[in-house]
């Protein structure tokens, strides 16, 4: 193995440290998000600007700690330390490769620097919650493409060593799709940048829109806000992203509040109708999913659901590409052990995510259809 020089050595033990102490650490800070309670639509939205707008930004590239560091943490394999995870590939790399004469990996501004047209700008170009780990060449093929659905399967001409070429990417000439298991992570990287960027302090003013522009476009609007809306809810928030937005803010000194409360991307870009509510939000589950059967199952299903606390519950269905297929509103439950039946309908033979939602949190269970 190839000796680290000194430099290099110690900016690694101090990353390490920061690591360490984010996960001892890792809870929203008492206090954070008390300007946002009570808020709801565009009144929230600029409130959490407000809360987010406090940031230390570190430079893109730097022999003292820059982005790529802060990646090699955030991003780091929960299964191995020494590598990070690629986005849109899922690749898992040697992390200390870093670009290396583009034989290693990329940096991938989500919301795309040319949308805005702010390129690696200190700030808003080197703001790490808009930074994930890429494949250089799949991060070339999605370019600026606005995020929607549908495309052609994406080849990777070029894998990493030990992966095969075909992603589970779609793409066409001006829009990007990505695997089912990072779209929520992409979508709240795209609400936390319009959040984030409204036009102050020199920076552009980011909206999402449903509208596909051409890849020639350097106006500060991104697509598709319908896609991105039915992304977040059919893939819920997970440890990788909680952990990941404990590290950067423990850089940064800002979070993605839309990992930390889910709820306020309906009230901003959805009904509006969600209100925040500290005292609510901080409450644990108010429910569980004991059981799921048959599994797979035909025609109908059984729910087994145990109620800790009155709450109202919302199941959705969704297919394998984010849309929702079908819901059942159960109402109003109390306390105790319920078991129910449930025949969704127009199914086609597949995999399915089931979502259980009771407006404070949300579970999610696969299940399988078999005509």
């Amino acid at each position: 193995m190839q000796a680290i020089p000194n430099q290099k050595l110690l900016k690694k033990r101090l990353l390490a440290l920061a690591i360490i102490t984010s996960t001892l650490f890792s809870q929203i800070p008492i206090g954070y998000y008390d300007q946002a309670e009570g808020k709801s639509g565009q009144e929230l939205k600029k409130n959490l600007n407000k809360i987010i707008s406090s940031q230390t930004s570190f430079p893109y590239t730097s022999s003292n700690v820059d982005t790529w560091d802060i990646l090699k943490k955030s991003d780091a394999d929960p299964e191995n330390a020494d590598n990070v995870i690629l986005i849109y590939a899922g690749y898992s790399v040697n992390a200390e490769q870093e670009y290396n004469n583009a034989q290693g990996w990329s940096r991938e501004h989500v919301w795309a620097k040319s949308r805005g047209d702010f390129g690696n700008s200190f700030g808003i170009g080197t703001d790490v919650h808009n930074l994930k780990p890429s494949d250089i060449s799949i991060n070339s093929t999605r370019g600026n493409k606005d995020f929607d659905y549908g495309g052609d399967i994406v080849i990777d001409k070029s894998p990493a060593e030990g992966y095969g070429g075909t992603t589970e990417c779609k793409s066409n000439g001006s829009t990007w799709e990505p695997p089912d298991k990072v779209k929520g992570d992409i979508a709240r990287i795209m609400f936390y940048m319009s959040t984030r960027y409204e036009g102050s302090q020199g920076n552009p003013d980011l909206e999402i829109v449903n509208d596909v522009f051409t890849v020639s476009s350097k106006l500060p609007k991104h697509g598709v806000l319908e896609a991105l809306l039915d992304w977040h809810s059919f893939d819920p928030v997970d440890e990788f992203e909680r952990n990941r937005n404990e590290v950067i803010y423990s850089y940064q000194k800002n979070r993605n509040p839309f990992i930390d409360h889910p709820e306020f991307v309906d009230s901003i870009w959805g009904s509006g109708k969600t209100i925040v509510d500290s005292a609510a939000i901080i409450l644990p589950k108010k429910f569980t999913i004991e059981k799921i059967y048959p599994n797979p199952f035909n025609a109908k299903i059984g729910i087994k659901i145990n109620v800790f606390e009155s709450t109202r519950l919302k199941i959705s269905l969704f297919n394998t590409n984010g849309r929702k297929i079908d819901e059942y509103n159960l109402g109003s439950l109390d306390k105790g052990g319920f078991d129910f039946i449930w025949r969704p309908k127009k199914l086609s033979s597949g995999t399915y995510i089931i979502h259980f939602d009771d407006n404070n949190s949300v579970s999610s269970k696969k299940i399988t259809f078999l005509k």
